[in-house]
């Protein structure tokens, strides 16, 4: 049975490890309406442009463009958008430079299904509050 609570909403998920992307975007693509996927910073900011998704979810490390890098483009023209942010560095450098990006969540990998939804619905919350909630594992 289909999760339709975010069937309204688009995302794009910004990742470079193949393998993780495809698991994401088939996850994502059970709640979300439209799932728009990009394999780093460069391509990612092309679909922004084009499509301004509702909701991104992106990973920090990546070539090219990384995330933070991302997130800073982004946030020049758009403070409104959630982002969330994954990756398997859990430091506090990247978590204070994200939380002066208005990043809306950060989650630590791996993650499984129930926790990337939790993150995904606590930075649409976030939207309206702007509030950010950290998940356990952040040092």
């Amino acid at each position: 049975m289909r999760d339709d609570r975010f069937a309204h909403l688009s995302i794009l998920c910004v990742e470079d490890e193949p393998g993780v992307r495809k698991r994401l975007v088939n996850t994502l693509g059970f709640y979300f309406g439209t799932v728009y996927e990009a394999e780093d910073g460069n391509e990612g900011w092309k679909i922004y442009e084009d499509y301004k998704p509702d909701v991104i979810l992106c990973d920090i490390h990546m070539p090219k463009t990384n995330g933070i890098e991302l997130v800073k483009l982004i946030r020049k023209e758009d403070f409104s958008t959630p982002i969330v942010m994954l990756t398997a560095y859990a430091t506090e450098i990247y978590l204070l430079e994200l939380v002066n990006l208005h990043i809306h969540h950060y989650l630590v990998k791996p993650v499984n299904r129930e926790r990337l939804i939790e993150g995904l619905e606590s930075a649409l919350r976030g939207q309206i509050s702007g509030k950010m909630r950290v998940c356990s594992g952040v040092v």
